[in-house]
C-alpha cells in the first residue's frame, strides 16, 4: 500500500514536498493555498494507470482531470521543465527501504517518462535516464508509429552483490553436525597458524576442503548428505552455532565475482580469468571493474516492445552482459592486466579477446531478486493506484429521480450499488445511520435500469431523499461509497491474483483502498460533521478503508482529537494533518505545508496558521469591541 507520496513542479509544488499517507490524511488550510493540487495530481496519474495501465506517460487526454495540458500544470514560477513524482517502493530481499523517482517530461500536450529511478538517501539502486523517443513528438505518435525509444540505465552491482551472494547461502544443503564441527576445528586451529593448507583432512575428494570451507561454506556440498534425516540446514547451522564463521562467509561477498571472464590464447582455447590458478593476481582487477561496470546506453526499437502500455523497466529489461561491453567501449581491459603473466601478441589483442560470461545460477537469482522483485514491486504499485477513488463536493441528490443525466455523484453511486447486488442490511450501514442519528433503513430501487431511488424507510413507509435534509444525501453516498470499495478490493485482487506471478502476490493483503473525499463537511450541521469522524474510524477498523479529506471543518477534526486522546486510534499514526499556508504566511520558519500530528492527549503538534481555529475567538473579540463602542 503506498504510505509516500512526494510531488515537485506542479502547479504550486515548485519544491519538492512529501506527504505521508496516514489511515485519515486531512488536507486543510484557506482557499486558493493548493490543497486540491495535490489531489489532482493523485487523479492524474491513476487516470493514466487505468487508461494504460502503465506509468509511463501522465495522460491529459482525459476530460475529467480538467488539467489542460502538460504546461499547464508546471509550477509557474519554475525554470525546471519536468514533474517528479516519487512513491516508496518497498522491495523484497533488500535490507533498506527504497523510493520509486518519475520524472516526466513534455510530449505534446501529455507527458512522458523522462527518468526512472530507485533510490533512498544512501545509495542509487537502478536508474533509467535519458529516455528519448526516436520518432514522432507526442503520445499519439508514439502509440501509433513504428517508433523506439534511447535510454540510459545503471545499476548498483555492488550492492546487488551481497543479496545475491546470501541467496546463494540459502541453496545450502544438508550436513552432518560432526562434520561441521571437525572442519569448524581445524578452520580455526590452521587460521591461527597462518596455514594456508587444504588437504588437512586427508584429502577426501567427498569432504569440504579447508580452503574451499574458509572461501565458500556452503557452495560446496557433498550430494550425499542431501535430505538426510535430522540434519540441520548448513547456512542455519552454522549461524546458530558458528557466528564467527558465518560472519565470514557474509563479507566474502567483497570477493565475490558476478562475471566469470574469459579469454582466447593463441590457440584459440578459451581460458576463465576467475578461477585459473596462472590469473589469480588479477581477481583484485577484475573486482575493480565489476565496480566500475555500472552504466550503458542500448536502443530498444519497437520490435522489442511488449506492448505500448507496459512500463519502461520491463520492456527495456536487457541482457546484463551489456554493461560490461559498454564499459569495455570507455576503458582498456588491458590496462588492468599485467603485461608479464600474457604473451606480447594477446596482451596487445586483449581487448579484442576478452568475452564475458555469466554463471546460470548467477543469472536466475539476479533474475529473481532485481527483476522480477522490481517488476512485481511496480504492478503493485499500479494496483494500489487504481485503488484510489474519488467522491466530490457535489454528491448530493437535488432531485426526486435520479438519472443518467444527474450529474451528482449520488446516482453513480448508488446505481453501481445496486449492480453489485450488494446488500443495504449491513452491520456498517446500520452503525452509521445510527451514529450519525439518521433513523429508518436505507432502500434504493432501480426501474428500467434507467431510474435510481434512494429512500429511507420510517415505519414501512419510503421516504424519499429529496424530501429529507439535503446534509443526508451528502452523507448516504460517502456510506455506500465505503461498502463498495471494500467490496470491490477484494475482487480486484482475486482478478489480479489470477493474473500475476507468485513474487508479485507477496504483501498483497495490505493493499486497502483509499477514499479521497472533497468537503466531506458540506451542508452538514457541526454536530454531524463531529459524527462523521466515528463513520470514518468505523470504516477503518471494519473494512480497514484509508481516506484522504479535503476539509475546512474545525469540528471534524477536533473529534480526531478527541477520538485519539480516548485511544479509540492510535496517537501519531492513524491520523496526519497537512496545513497548507497562504503564501503571505511562507517564509524559512513557516513552510508551505507542514505536517501535524496529534499525540496520545488529542493535542496537536504544530499550530494552524491564522483564521483557522482562532476565528471565532477573534470575531468574539471584535463583537466585543463593537458592542463597547456603541455602549460608549
Amino acid at each position: 500500500m503506498i504510505k509516500k507520496i512526494g510531488i515537485e513542479n506542479f502547479r504550486i509544488f515548485k519544491d519538492y514536498a512529501e506527504f505521508e499517507l496516514a489511515p485519515i490524511t486531512i488536507l486543510t488550510g484557506p482557499n486558493n493555498s493548493g490543497k486540491s493540487s495535490f489531489l489532482k495530481m493523485i487523479n492524474l496519474i491513476q487516470q493514466s494507470v487505468n487508461s494504460l495501465n502503465s506509468l509511463n506517460v501522465l495522460n491529459f487526454m482525459e476530460e475529467s482531470n480538467n488539467l489542460g495540458t502538460f504546461d499547464n500544470v508546471k509550477s509557474w514560477n519554475s525554470k525546471n521543465e519536468n514533474i517528479t513524482i516519487t512513491f516508496d517502493f518497498p522491495l523484497d530481499y533488500f535490507d533498506k527501504d527504497f523510493y520509486l523517482q518519475l520524472s516526466y517530461r513534455k510530449m505534446g500536450e501529455d507527458g512522458f517518462l523522462k527518468s526512472f529511478k530507485i533510490f533512498n538517501e544512501d545509495i542509487d539502486l537502478l536508474l533509467i535516464d535519458d529516455i528519448i523517443i526516436e520518432y514522432g513528438n507526442n503520445y499519439q505518435s508514439f502509440i501509433y508509429a513504428e517508433s523506439g525509444y534511447e535510454y540510459f540505465y545503471s545499476f548498483n552491482l555492488e550492492y546487488f552483490k551481497y543479496f545475491i551472494y546470501q541467496e546463494m547461502l540459502k541453496k545450502a544443503s544438508y550436513y552432518d553436525n560432526s562434520i561441521i564441527k571437525s572442519y569448524y576445528d581445524y578452520y580455526k586451529k590452521f587460521r591461527k597458524k597462518g596455514k594456508d593448507s587444504y588437504n588437512f583432512l586427508g584429502g577426501s575428494p567427498n569432504l569440504l576442503e579447508f580452503k574451499e570451507f574458509k572461501n565458500n561454506l556452503d557452495l560446496f556440498i557433498d550430494e550425499k548428505t542431501i535430505g538426510v534425516e535430522g540434519f540441520l540446514p548448513l547456512r542455519e547451522y552454522v549461524k546458530i552455532n558458528y557466528p564467527e564463521v558465518y560472519e565470514d562467509l557474509l563479507n566474502k561477498h567483497k570477493d565475490f565475482l558476478f562475471y566469470t571472464y574469459y579469454y582466447r590464447n593463441e590457440d584459440g582455447k578459451r581460458i576463465s580469468l576467475n578461477d585459473n590458478h596462472e590469473f589469480s593476481i588479477l581477481k583484485d582487477d577484475l573486482l575493480l571493474i565489476e565496480k566500475n561496470i555500472k552504466n550503458s546506453r542500448i536502443w530498444i526499437d519497437n520490435y522489442h516492445l511488449k506492448n505500448r502500455n507496459s512500463d519502461i523497466f520491463t520492456d527495456s529489461y536487457i541482457d546484463l552482459d551489456e554493461p560490461y561491453y559498454f564499459w569495455k567501449e570507455r576503458n582498456s581491459i588491458k590496462d588492468y592486466v599485467p603485461k608479464k603473466i600474457i604473451n606480447e601478441f594477446t596482451y596487445e589483442n586483449f581487448d579484442e579477446f576478452i568475452t564475458i560470461d555469466i554463471e546460470a545460477e548467477n543469472r536466475s537469482i539476479f533474475e529473481k531478486i532485481v527483476f522480477k522483485n522490481i517488476h512485481s514491486t511496480l504492478e503493485k504499485l499500479k494496483f494500489s493506484l487504481k485503488r484510489f477513488n474519488f467522491v466530490s463536493a457535489q454528491r448530493s441528490a437535488k432531485n426526486r429521480f435520479l438519472t443518467s443525466q444527474s450529474s451528482d455523484d449520488i446516482y453513480s453511486i448508488s446505481k453501481l450499488y445496486c449492480q453489485l447486488e450488494l446488500d443495504l442490511d449491513i452491520n456498517f450501514i446500520k452503525e452509521s445511520l445510527k451514529l450519525l442519528d439518521i433513523e429508518g433503513e436505507l432502500k434504493i430501487s432501480r426501474i428500467e435500469g434507467e431510474i435510481t431511488i434512494v429512500s429511507l424507510n420510517f415505519n414501512g413507509k419510503n421516504i424519499n431523499i429529496a424530501d429529507l435534509g439535503y446534509g443526508y444525501s451528502q452523507i448516504i453516498p460517502i456510506l455506500l461509497k465505503i461498502v463498495i470499495e471494500s467490496h470491490l478490493n477484494e475482487t480486484e485482487k482475486s482478478s489480479f491474483m489470477f493474473q500475476e506471478s507468485v513474487e508479485t502476490l507477496t504483501g498483497l493483503d495490505s493493499i486497502k483502498p483509499v477514499i479521497i473525499i472533497e468537503e466531506p463537511e458540506a451542508n452538514l450541521h457541526p454536530n454531524l460533521q463531529s459524527k462523521l469522524a466515528d463513520v470514518l474510524v468505523l470504516a477503518y477498523k471494519t473494512f480497514g478503508i484509508h481516506f484522504i479529506l479535503e476539509t475546512h471543518s474545525e469540528y471534524l477534526i477536533r473529534k480526531l482529537q478527541y477520538l485519539t486522546a480516548k485511544k479509540e486510534i492510535e496517537p501519531e499514526k492513524d491520523v496526519n494533518i497537512y496545513y497548507f499556508n497562504n503564501d503571505e504566511y511562507v517564509n524559512d520558519k513557516e513552510p508551505k505545508v507542514k505536517e501535524i500530528k496529534i499525540d496520545e492527549f488529542g493535542g496537536l503538534t504544530d499550530s494552524f496558521g491564522p483564521g483557522f481555529f482562532d476565528e471565532a475567538t477573534n470575531l468574539k473579540f471584535e463583537l466585543m469591541k463593537v458592542n463597547k463602542a456603541q455602549k460608549n
